[in-house]
């Protein structure tokens, strides 16, 4: 796993890798990486976690089209990212998160960090590792502050301790991954601590589309088989349904997840 590092709005890389994480492959094999810019001042103890997005791939094919971009392989990713908006470090633009410690995870895996599986047919590999992925990150993290993690800020009335953050409209598998992951987040902090999941982007029902084909359908459940999804589902959602798979769709296990969760949803 790679880990880029800055003081400023602008992510430069840094050495960091360690043979702990060696499973943390995106699709093509190459290491994951996250983006880290450390806090400061009184929101040195304060984390905002923002799941990069980038949508599924359900097959192979469609899976090895994306080894050659950003979302498949971290040798397409940027040396050099601007952290804007909620992620900014500019107290003018973003006055109640500048100065947390701010975490992009970079989404290289194709099913919303949840896989744990890889192909192998001998001329082609896929590794489909987000869930290890998803680990790897938060265990990185914990030593660096994350497990002591205190309030968050006063927009929302200094009850919070943690919150995992997802932060871009139109880039749905993010609007996923907040939701698969908030219960699990809880899991690696102390008990005293509160964790908020805000999911600021869309995600899929499981309805007909206008042709009235199960396509949504099809294409989720093709996720979950291809990607060993399904053991890292919500437990309690797949024990309720006849078909396993559908705890993918959040309508199916958002009333499962113990902790607080809000969405948002621009309309234009």
């Amino acid at each position: 796993m790679m880990v880029f590092q800055a003081k400023c709005g602008c992510i430069a890389p840094a050495n960091i890798r360690t043979a702990v994480y060696l499973l943390t492959n995106c699709l093509d094999g190459s290491l994951h990486a996250y983006r880290f810019s450390q806090g400061f001042g009184s929101g040195a103890s304060n984390w905002l976690l923002h799941f990069e997005g980038g949508g599924w791939c359900n097959d192979v094919q469609s899976c090895l089209a994306r080894t050659k971009t950003d979302v498949g392989s971290s040798n397409y990713m940027k040396n050099v990212e601007v952290f804007s908006g909620i992620l900014s470090n500019n107290i003018s633009l973003n006055p109640d998160f500048y100065n947390w410690n701010r975490v992009v995870l970079k989404y290289c895996d194709g099913a919303s960090f949840a896989g744990d599986s890889k192909f192998d047919n001998g001329t082609s590999s896929l590794y489909f590792r987000g869930q290890k992925i998803w680990q790897a990150i938060i265990s990185d993290l914990l030593p660096k502050g994350l497990a002591h993690a205190e309030k968050v800020d006063r927009l929302l009335r200094d009850k919070i301790k943690t919150m995992i953050n997802c932060f871009a409209l139109w880039l749905l598998s993010r609007g996923l991954a907040v939701f698969l992951h908030c219960d699990n987040f809880s899991n690696y902090l102390p008990e005293n601590s509160t964790v908020k999941c805000i999911s600021d982007a869309g995600f899929f029902l499981d309805v007909n589309d206008v042709a009235k084909n199960d396509t949504i359908r099809s294409f989720h459940h093709d996720v979950v088989s291809l990607q060993g999804v399904e053991k890292n589902l919500n437990q309690n959602c797949t024990s309720s349904q006849t078909n396993p798979k559908q705890c993918f769709f959040p309508q199916y296990f958002l009333s499962y997840i113990k902790d607080s969760t809000f969405r948002l949803k621009l309309c234009i």
